[in-house]
């Protein structure tokens, strides 16, 4: 990414890192919603699970497919408890929180499947940063092609 901040994303970045780890996680998390809400608001975050970490996950209809690489992942963001605050919020927590509940919530699973994908914290620590920008390249497409119509 080569793009120019313009002066008021410089101030925004700055006055971001102001803030504690907490305001930050709670920013960011808020941002990205209303970045969602406006870009693909008829888009789930379980629609952008990316092909990252060595699995394809099958797509938003097999979700439910206890036999499907979704389910696995689907089970594992979830058990972290609130999903799109862990997705969209800061990654300061990973290590703490989000990766360990991943893993807790992926691996039982992974065990209900008698899979043997490993899907311990560096499976969760890359899959879960390749998601994160899945969701923001997809609101910055989708700004793109409205971008696009207008003109």
């Amino acid at each position: 990414m080569n793009e120019k901040l313009s002066d008021d994303e410089w101030r925004l970045l700055h006055f971001f890192r102001c803030l504690s780890a907490e305001k930050q996680s709670s920013v960011l998390s808020d941002v990205g919603a209303q970045a969602i809400e406006e870009c693909i608001p008829d888009k789930s975050i379980y629609e952008l699970m990316p092909e990252a970490a060595g699995v394809r996950p099958e797509g938003i209809d097999y979700i439910n497919d206890k036999h499907s690489i979704v389910y696995v992942i689907h089970c594992g963001i979830e058990e972290t408890g609130d999903p799109e605050h862990y997705l969209l919020g800061s990654s300061v927590w990973d290590e703490e929180e989000t990766i360990p509940r991943f893993v807790r919530g992926a691996e039982k699973a992974a065990l209900e499947q008698n899979s043997f994908f490993n899907y311990d914290e560096n499976f969760a620590r890359e899959y879960i940063n390749a998601w994160r920008c899945e969701v923001v390249l997809a609101c910055e497409q989708a700004k793109n092609e409205k971008t696009k119509e207008i003109s």
